[in-house]
């Protein structure tokens, strides 16, 4: 397993791509008891290198970080980049390299190989700081490339082919992330929990809590009791003052909590406790909380972003919004929050189509791909 983001420890994923891939890794030492999975953390954002060291507790799995240096890291030019982590693959010989999200990780190859696609290239560029159309067109360029030469890819929504199929010669196989398991014990009710809203990730521009700020200002205008719970780093000072500046302008400071990054465990309180769950990106790809609060039984109103929108039915299970308008996301946040029955009802159609993306139906699906294209 070939990944730019692994956690240090089981449990203490942080991100997407590393709530994925450990889920994934977890998930595969069950299904297959013959399993040995060597993780590969490698990129410019590692730490250290390091040697390897076990991941679970039985040595089954172990994991490596490769910090990749250089002046030409950053552009991840083809094997300038992947010689050292091609190098590691003849040593270990594996009979699957399966490689996670940055497709500039491994180039070609003779070993059976998957590729699993995270994000759209260059669309998250264009959210992180200054010189976000460049960035945009660099990742573009940069990150579409080495798709062309892997035979087998992995889609986690319908959205990647869609925005990616002209880049791809390999074949498509559609395999969500998994969550960890714990998210199915949380066993939420919408219903008896307290008018909060929580929404759970990084308090930047991409996820767009602002609007879900303002829907709350405009909620309490309303005469509409709502909390609202935000989960997650705040990862730009000129956007969290502007965060600040509307709980001010609305008059909402007793209505807005900012709880800072939590931990798996103080994630399912949120969960516990919450009415809906909100996520009003203006750019996704299949998000990982939303797959976490329909295990938990807890609906969303989410912005039609990526592949976000394929995972519920709205208005059966949760409901679209704008995010462009923080009257569309009051106005789709306001039914669940006055009618307790309704943001029951929402939650269990959620749960009940969430078993798919449980970390043994993921492994089982991605050990059949593995034994396919070996």
């Amino acid at each position: 397993m070939v990944t730019p983001s692994f956690p240090e420890a089981p449990g203490r994923a942080t991100g997407g791509v590393s709530t994925a891939t450990a889920g994934l890794v977890e998930g595969l030492l069950k299904v297959d008891p013959d399993a040995e999975i060597h993780v590969l953390h490698a990129g410019i954002a590692v730490p250290a290198s390091t040697p390897w060291s076990d991941f679970s507790e039985d040595g089954r799995a172990r994991v490596r970080r490769l910090r990749l240096d250089g002046p030409l890291s950053r552009l991840a030019i083809g094997r300038l980049i992947n010689q050292p982590i091609h190098e590691i693959a003849r040593e270990l010989r594996p009979d699957v390299v399966h490689v996670q999200a940055n497709a500039n990780l491994f180039g070609p190859s003779r070993l059976p190989t998957v590729f699993t696609v995270h994000g759209i290239p260059g669309k998250d560029a264009a959210f992180r700081g200054r010189f976000g159309a460049a960035r945009t067109a660099l990742a573009s360029v940069r990150d579409t490339r080495p798709l062309r030469h892997y035979r087998h890819l992995i889609a986690i929504a319908g959205h990647v082919v869609q925005e990616l199929e002209q880049h791809v010669r390999g074949r498509w196989h559609f395999v969500p992330n998994a969550i960890h398991e714990d998210f199915y014990g949380v066993n939420a009710d919408p219903g008896a929990a307290p008018p909060v809203v929580v929404q759970i990730g990084s308090l930047g521009r991409r996820k767009n809590p602002l609007a879900t700020v303002e829907a709350v200002g405009i909620l309490a205008r309303r005469g509409v009791d709502v909390q609202l719970r935000l989960a997650g780093p705040r990862i730009d000072a000129d956007y969290a003052q502007e965060l600040d500046q509307a709980v001010a302008r609305y008059g909402i400071g007793d209505r807005v909590h900012f709880l800072g990054s939590l931990d798996r465990d103080a994630v399912f309180e949120e969960l516990r406790g919450a009415r809906i769950v909100a996520l009003p990106s203006f750019q996704e790809t299949a998000p990982m909380v939303i797959a976490e609060a329909a295990a938990a039984g807890v609906a969303c109103v989410v912005a039609p972003a990526g592949g976000a929108a394929e995972m519920f039915l709205d208005q059966v299970s949760g409901r679209l919004c704008d995010p462009r308008s923080p009257e569309s996301i009051a106005d789709a946040l306001q039914g669940p929050l006055e009618d307790a029955e309704l943001a029951r009802t929402w939650g269990a159609r959620m749960r009940a189509g969430a078993h798919r993306y449980h970390p043994t139906a993921v492994a089982e699906a991605t050990a059949r791909l593995y034994a396919s294209i070996v």
